[in-house]
């Protein structure tokens, strides 16, 4: 879908100070869309029912990996904008290597392989 198609519809985001290189992302996305994004802070860090999308008051860009997990109620729909893409990072101190540490970076790795992320 294009990401014009969300211009009257508010964006769930978490508040600026938490998540600044997403938020900016989010927004400037829309702005290149040509629209200021009607936004919603989200109200908890976590809430893995996403009540304000289940109630139907927002909306959210998210990677794909969350359509895995949504609720039976949602559907995730892929963003045709070039720049939809955001890069995550796993950062780690190697001095602080603990053996669940590892075997976290393992499996993170693992599982990007297994979905074509690298």
């Amino acid at each position: 879908m294009e990401v014009a198609q969300l211009a009257q519809r508010r964006i769930l985001l978490h508040p600026r100070g938490r998540t600044r290189r997403n938020f900016d992302h989010v927004v400037e996305l829309c702005r290149d869309a040509g629209f200021e994004p009607g936004l919603l802070n989200r109200a908890v860090a976590f809430d893995p029912a996403n009540t304000p999308i289940s109630d139907g008051k927002a909306v959210a860009i998210v990677g794909e990996s969350v359509c895995r997990s949504i609720a039976e109620n949602m559907v995730w729909r892929p963003l045709t904008h070039a720049a939809a893409r955001f890069d995550v990072h796993l950062v780690i101190n190697p001095q602080r290597r603990r053996p669940a540490i590892a075997e976290f970076v393992a499996s993170a790795r693992s599982y990007a392989r297994s979905v074509g992320w690298i």
